[in-house]
């Protein structure tokens, strides 16, 4: 069976027969829902929750037809079994025992409570909570007054699908998001980490600002923004120092991406940007001419949209003219050095060739002989 996304998935239909057949009312909830009714491209992740006995017997019909790996878990304290596919994750839940609209008001907003179910004509729209209004309008509205409670990352959430979605919120929602903002350092630093780096891959001013009137960052990063930058990349790590940066704050950025479990390689990137904030432009090839190429791309990147224009000829100058024309061993028998003296020559020699814009390991020598002998 082919692997698509979203509810177009040959899978989606194939479930909704065969939980019928064993009894059990199914029903599409949440994102994979709201997108489609939005026509926006589906992601790779759909839920579902079931009514009338245990999942069990669907998973394993469908596990004959179809390879995956069945994960369970408890999320929020709901048993959960994740199916995960190629390119596709399904979740299942039990649908709350008191039915759809309890299930609802239990859910984060209005536009993540519509439910799809497979009638004999096809998918049927289920709305408790006048979602589909909402969605049509561009409106962000909690379920109930107690989701943030329930909930607190969901505060972050409101922010994310602001930004991704376009969508806006009332001022009573912000209100209400306000008194669990402290309920956040409750959360794991995985969580919020993956919702920073959802909103800060395409940052809006406005949210930001709103984001700051609510001390979430006071919270989180340990500083109140002065001001808020403009964010001209759509790269997440790269958006949040610039937002460190503008406000004096990125000698702590490496430690804040460290606190929320960042990958090794944003955290090298963050290394990175602050020294390069810290180095004159001429010192630049002296400090990064040992740097690995993808993390040059990067520092180029941030350059260029950064409007660095000497910073980033010379983060070119490394790319182009950084690989070694000559290897330690020639080093040690042209220039009469061994130990760590070998180690800095190689590093001058390195730094020279780069500066020169060398090319042949000859030009290099002659280079090297014209100066100062005492640097060699």
């Amino acid at each position: 069976m082919r692997e698509s996304k979203g509810l177009e998935n040959p899978i989606v239909p194939s479930l909704f027969s065969m939980a019928r057949e064993e009894g059990l009312e199914l029903y599409a909830v949440g994102g994979a829902v709201r997108d489609r009714l939005l026509q926006r491209s589906p992601s790779g992740d759909i839920d579902f929750v079931y009514k009338g006995g245990s999942i069990d017997r669907v998973v394993g019909r469908l596990q004959k037809r179809v390879r995956f790996k069945a994960v369970p878990f408890d999320n929020k304290g709901f048993s959960t079994l994740r199916l995960c596919f190629k390119s596709l994750i399904i979740d299942f839940q039990p649908l709350h025992v008191s039915g759809l609209y309890q299930d609802a008001l239990h859910r984060d907003f209005t536009v993540n409570a519509l439910y799809l179910e497979q009638k004999q004509k096809g998918l049927t729209l289920l709305d408790p909570l006048n979602g589909e209004k909402d969605l049509a309008d561009g409106l962000l509205k909690e379920t109930s007054e107690q989701s943030f409670d329930q909930d607190p990352l969901r505060i972050l959430r409101l922010f994310r699908f602001a930004s991704q979605l376009g969508f806006r919120y009332e001022k009573g929602t912000l209100r209400l998001a306000a008194g669990s903002v402290q309920k956040l350092s409750r959360i794991s630093p995985e969580r919020i980490k993956d919702e920073l780096i959802k909103i800060f891959s395409k940052p809006m001013q406005g949210l930001l600002s709103d984001m700051s009137d609510l001390c979430l960052f006071d919270l989180l990063a340990g500083f109140h923004p002065r001001s808020v930058p403009e964010f001209p990349a759509g790269e997440s790590v790269i958006n949040l120092f610039l937002l460190f940066s503008e406000n004096g704050r990125s000698g702590a950025f490496v430690s804040f991406l460290k606190a929320f479990r960042f990958s090794k390689k944003d955290i090298e990137v963050a290394a990175a940007l602050h020294l390069l904030e810290e180095t004159e432009e001429e010192a630049v090839i002296g400090r990064f001419h040992k740097k690995s190429s993808w993390l040059l791309e990067r520092l180029k990147d941030f350059c260029l949209m950064t409007r660095q224009k000497g910073k980033r000829e010379r983060l070119e100058d490394i790319s182009c003219y950084g690989s070694p024309l000559i290897d330690g061993r020639e080093a040690a028998r042209l220039f009469h050095v061994s130990g760590p003296a070998l180690g800095a020559l190689m590093d001058a020699l390195h730094i020279l060739q780069i500066e020169k814009r060398l090319t042949r390991k000859e030009e290099l020598i002659l280079a090297a002989e014209k100066r100062n002998g005492k640097e060699y």
